[in-house]
């Protein structure tokens, strides 16, 4: 899972500090699961999915199917944050 936490880091152009304070979570907290030092918690999941409602559940615990949820991903994207899609 780490990964694909990662790959949603990239893909929305965040670093782990402003994720972390996307899913308004420790910097350390972030900073663990991609060092592996620790695995994602329910909490962090619970949160990447509340505040990143287009994100895909399925993807996201298992890695199946697509990372967003439709295939409009960019109106459904700044619906949700002001952060620009290129």
């Amino acid at each position: 899972m780490k990964d694909r936490i990662k790959l949603i880091m990239d893909n929305e152009h965040l670093t782990p500090s402003a994720f972390a304070d996307k899913l308004q979570l420790g910097r350390a907290v972030i900073s663990h699961i991609l060092n592996g030092r620790n695995n994602p918690s329910l909490d962090v999941v619970s949160r990447i999915l509340s505040k990143m409602d287009y994100i895909d559940s399925d993807w996201l615990l298992t890695g199946n199917g697509k990372m967003y949820k439709t295939d409009n991903r960019e109106k459904s994207h700044l619906t949700t944050t002001t952060i620009p899609v290129n």
